[in-house]
């Protein structure tokens, strides 16, 4: 139990990091300031 809680918090933070370099690289190409970046 203590092992699947720490691996799907492990898993979301990953998956929330990616999507934050996801989402920078692409305001990065289109050259534009959005709030979130």
């Amino acid at each position: 139990m203590f092992f699947h809680f720490t691996a799907y918090t492990f898993t979301s933070l990953g998956v929330s990091f990616l999507m934050s370099c996801l989402v920078s690289s692409i305001c990065r190409m289109q050259g534009t300031a959005y709030h979130m970046c």
